[in-house]
């Protein structure tokens, strides 16, 4: 329940996102927003839930492809406390459903349809995850293993928010690689911590790949980038599914 309060007499004004840390830092006082009045020269002061802050000072700018605020201007710390849900990498698999519930997964991609599929649906899909609309730009590449030529269905997904926890806080396997555009400080996650959160995932992959035989999956992290790279591989066929920070299509409400 909202409730708006008309302020004739002060002047117009129009910031869409105002966000402060000690706004974030009282859980039991309110943050507001001013918006634009439906009347020329008043405003409107709207008290708003701290996820709305959180997500006002996450995306400054929130269009496709604009820029986003790293940790929403808090401190590693003061993010840690106020919003530990936030950094359970559990969190994208609920991005992954979100996004093949929506109408274009009704036929499934397979290796058998994806070329069609992503013809289909020009490179871009459309999704809507906390009440909020993001696009996911998809394709097909290739590249040569050895004398094989494995075809690759690439998916790209913005991380709604979610904060990546330190890699001391996660399982990992391998760390300080160099990969992606020789990019440095990657780490490649465990077994364990791959199984325990990223069943979603692997279930999408067997469905894509048709088989219920075990397919060799592997997800790289970068705390320093904000990326996660999910690969899975079956025969000549490979799904790569990353996440980065992005901004939804259009603006939000509560």
């Amino acid at each position: 329940y909202i409730t708006y309060t008309m302020l004739p007499h002060q002047p117009y004004v129009y910031l869409p996102h105002l966000m402060t840390n000690q706004a974030l830092s009282e859980p039991n006082q309110p943050s507001y927003v001013y918006l634009e009045s439906p009347q020329q020269g008043t405003t409107i002061f709207k008290p708003t839930s701290r996820d709305y802050s959180f997500y006002s000072s996450l995306y400054p700018f929130p269009i496709k492809d604009g820029p986003v605020t790293r940790l929403a201007g808090l401190s590693y710390e003061q993010a840690r406390v106020l919003f530990p849900q936030r950094f359970k990498i559990e969190n994208l698999s609920n991005i992954l459903s979100s996004y093949t519930s929506c109408p274009v997964f009704a036929t499934p991609p397979t290796v058998d349809n994806i070329t069609e599929f992503v013809r289909f649906n020009n490179f871009d899909i459309y999704y809507v995850h906390d009440n909020l609309t993001y696009y996911s730009h998809v394709w097909i590449s290739s590249h040569n293993n050895k004398g094989r030529i494995i075809r690759v269905l690439n998916i790209r997904l913005f991380n709604d928010g979610f904060l990546y926890p330190e890699p001391k806080e996660l399982l990992v396997y391998k760390d300080n690689l160099t990969r992606h555009n020789n990019m440095p400080l990657w780490c490649q996650l465990d077994g364990v911590e791959v199984s325990r959160s990223f069943q979603t995932h692997i279930k999408f992959a067997k469905a894509y790949f048709k088989t219920s035989e075990d397919i060799d999956v592997k997800v790289f992290y970068n705390f320093f980038l904000d990326r996660v790279d999910f690969k899975a591989f079956f025969g000549n066929e490979e799904i790569d599914i990353c996440y980065e920070p992005g901004s939804p299509v259009i603006d939000f409400e509560d």
